[in-house]
């Protein structure tokens, strides 16, 4: 996880060395689905592996602020996909929290004193 927001991630991860990778899917849970015997990874699927150079970038969006979560990134090939191999290392990220609102009336400090 290269950039945090409350509500996103930025993720980098070095390209497969599988001959034939056509593309990535990156699998993201709720750490908390984990716990509560939930098992259901969301998929972003065709996430492509062809740009130049040894690594890929993506973007994950749509997550709750202040919140773990686990990711795990599987290649794809014409004839394979590494989905559910047990070797494909689980990365765990927190989302950064949200600003406070800000308040609609300015706010009034005043001061007392018992003499």
């Amino acid at each position: 996880v290269i950039k945090h927001a409350p509500t996103a991630v930025e993720i980098e991860f070095k390209k497969s060395r599988t001959p034939g990778v056509q593309s990535y899917t990156v699998s993201y849970r709720e750490e908390a689905s984990r716990t509560m015997n939930r098992r259901n990874w969301i998929q972003i699927e065709n996430v492509p592996g062809n740009e130049p150079g040894d690594r890929v970038r993506t973007r994950v969006s749509s997550l709750r602020p202040h919140t773990k979560y686990q990711l795990k990134v599987d290649s794809v090939t014409a004839n394979f996909s590494s989905k559910d191999n047990a070797s494909n290392p689980i990365v765990e990220f927190m989302t950064l929290e949200t600003s406070p609102a800000a308040t609609d009336r300015p706010l009034t400090v005043t001061s007392s004193s018992e003499t």
